[in-house]
């Protein structure tokens, strides 16, 4: 009997935190169609940003290094690289060159202090458009052409287990940003790493699906 009870407060306890969190999508800049985009070669993914990810309630963030030095570069790594296991595991697999997987990791790398990321709520504000584009303008000069699409990591809250992505898409000559849409979920699952898995590998899921396509011009449906 007690432990059906604890089985039933776990669940309880599950389900209400995931009822603090209801997914949501919106456009921040831009409408589509946007650009004449045929072949899925013009577009270059950049993989994630963690350079303005913030982390509200120390205490579900407790240790901010592991974070920092693993976790985020874990996700980089996991959603950029062939396991060479057949499986597909790897989302966005040969979707990026290496110098934009260095980049992304650089990114994590410019958080020289990790608790530095860790606030109390409410937080910080979610980014502005004019935040993206800085954060945009500071992507280094590159010899491709067309279409870059990166994920912005903007937030993981604890208190309303919600993680918080930004999808961009930007002209990489000029960098100037030609579509945002933020995308807010739940979290679900054990562990950090796998906790945070809705708002960063369905996002990303997202974006590969509409990729594989040839065509972004669908995006934003």
């Amino acid at each position: 009997m007690k432990i059906v009870s604890i089985i039933i407060c776990l669940i309880a306890s599950i389900s209400n935190s995931w009822s603090q969190c209801q997914r949501s999508e919106e456009i921040l800049f831009g409408n589509y169609p946007y650009v004449d985009v045929e072949m899925a070669e013009n577009i270059h993914w950049y993989s994630f940003n963690f350079s303005s990810t913030s982390l509200i309630g120390s205490q579900y963030f407790t240790n901010p290094y592991d974070i920092v030095q693993n976790i985020m570069p874990w996700w980089i790594k996991h959603l950029t690289k062939d396991s060479g296991d057949g499986k597909g595991k790897h989302i966005l697999k040969n979707k990026a060159t290496i110098d934009e997987i260095e980049y992304a990791k650089s990114q994590v790398g410019e958080i020289s202090e990790p608790m530095s990321i860790v606030y109390e709520a409410p937080g910080p504000k979610l980014l502005s458009v004019d935040s993206i584009r800085s954060i945009i303008k500071n992507y280094p000069n590159s010899s491709l052409d067309g279409i870059g699409t990166a994920l912005i990591v903007e937030q993981f809250h604890g208190y309303s287990k919600c993680g918080t992505v930004t999808f961009v898409v930007f002209n990489i000559k000029s960098k100037e940003l030609i579509f945002a849409k933020r995308y807010r979920s739940a979290g679900g699952g054990v562990g950090i790493k796998s906790y945070w898995y809705d708002p960063l590998g369905h996002t990303a899921s997202w974006v590969k699906a509409q990729i594989e396509k040839k065509s972004i011009n669908e995006i934003s449906k």
